[in-house]
């Protein structure tokens, strides 16, 4: 008769480790939620911006009503020689031989005004002939531009019969305009001269061309003779 078989001893009984399962984050610290919640915030920064930046101003509403008024009552104006029309640019009420595109001409002695800055050119007179015939106008510049600008006798020049441009002269006149600035609200005047005998007739243009890098147009005055 076969003996029972007692077990071995020197066998350890096997420990399997079972790994728990990860803790689960609440969903308010998902990446997913922040990012949706963030979005929600920026949205509702940006309404709450627009909404303020609609709110209606008094006085535009009253701008607007007066000139609704005033043009029902016919008050309506047309706009002076070389001032703005209703694209905020100098309007030109003549031409030229060699007009260039942005170009605003007019005739002498009437005002352009551009930005704020008004600038005559009165129509030209022979000048001082000591060293050679000489052309003059007097140049009246006035700011209402509300800041200090500059001006400069280099910027006008003269378009002669011939198609060429010639620069200011030193001579012609004792009262020449000069350099330098103009505060708002104050005005300069003075003689800009050129080399040119007007007595041969033909057409004669003063050009003011801003030294200034961002200036997009030339202002030119007819003299025809």
């Amino acid at each position: 008769m076969a003996q029972p078989t007692q077990p071995d001893s020197s066998q350890q009984p096997q420990v399997v480790y079972v790994q728990a399962p990860p803790e689960k984050k609440p969903f308010w610290k998902k990446k997913w939620f922040i990012v949706l919640a963030v979005i929600i915030v920026l949205i509702i920064a940006v309404q709450a911006t627009g909404d303020g930046s609609k709110k209606s101003d008094p006085t535009a509403d009253s701008g607007t009503s007066a000139g609704a008024e005033s043009a029902a009552n016919g008050d309506s104006k047309k706009p002076e020689p070389g001032s703005k029309d209703g694209s905020g640019d100098p309007q030109s009420t003549t031409t030229y031989n060699g007009i260039k595109k942005g170009d605003v001409a007019v005739n002498a002695g009437e005002s352009i005004t551009a930005k704020g800055v008004t600038i005559t050119s009165t129509p030209l007179e022979a000048g001082d002939s000591t060293f050679k015939q000489t052309a003059c106008t007097t140049v009246t510049i006035q700011n209402s531009s509300g800041k200090e600008i500059d001006f400069n006798l280099l910027e006008l020049s003269m378009l002669l019969p011939s198609g060429t441009i010639d620069n200011s002269s030193l001579f012609g006149s004792d009262n020449m305009l000069s350099a330098g600035k103009l505060i708002d609200g104050g005005s300069t005047t003075g003689d800009v001269c050129f080399e040119a005998d007007i007595a041969a007739g033909g057409q004669f243009v003063v050009i003011y061309e801003p030294l200034s890098f961002f200036s997009q147009h030339r202002e030119a005055w007819v003299n025809n003779f």
